[in-house]
């Protein structure tokens, strides 16, 4: 078997460089909703990467909100960060 029939990658979607990422970046979970499916990210910078991505790669209209949720203990405001990526079709 050649090397390049071992993996399968879809069109379009490029492989990132593993220098440019954190360990603290990943996609801890998903879900199918209606009309959609949500991911669960581990940091706001990570979701807004992968709305960039939608957005350059296939159209994918880009919205942002955010959900104030608490306060550390030092007094810093704690969000919840909300990033979507519609696509058109």
């Amino acid at each position: 078997m050649r090397k390049s029939q071992r993996y399968f990658r879809p069109s379009g979607i490029r492989p990132m460089e593993i220098q440019e990422r954190s360990r603290d970046d990943f996609v801890s979970g998903f879900e199918e909703k209606h009309g959609g499916v949500n991911f669960y990210t581990s940091s706001a910078g990570l979701a807004r990467e992968l709305a960039r991505f939608l957005k350059k790669e296939y159209g994918a209209k880009m919205d942002e909100s955010a959900e104030l949720v608490g306060q550390t203990e030092d007094g810093e405001e704690k969000y919840r960060v909300t990033v979507i990526a519609r696509l058109p079709f």
